[in-house]
């Protein structure tokens, strides 16, 4: 499925939600030695995984790759379940 289709569906599905595109340069300013050595690497995926921990983890909110089609309103829904159990993960980790 295109991308910008499924960004679309984001806008339309939930627009009271900010939506936030991290770039590479908003992953070397992290200032994380891993994430530097990764992407000096190119190594993409583990750079992209540091990266969305730290992400929800000082920003709060949800992490959804560019590719998620979204169809209705149930995502609202799971946020009080999925949420927590991530924040506990960050926690406990």
């Amino acid at each position: 499925m295109e991308i910008k289709i499924c960004l679309e569906t984001w806008k339309r599905v939930l627009p009271d939600f900010k939506v936030r595109r991290w770039t590479y340069q908003d992953a070397k300013a992290i200032g994380c030695q891993f994430i530097d050595e990764a992407l000096e690497a190119k190594k993409w995926a583990f750079a992209a995984d540091v990266v969305r921990f730290y992400a929800v983890y000082t920003e709060g909110g949800i992490y959804m790759d560019s590719d998620i089609f979204i169809k209705n309103v149930l995502i609202r829904l799971s946020l009080n379940m999925v949420l927590p159990l991530f924040m506990n993960i960050l926690e406990i980790g």
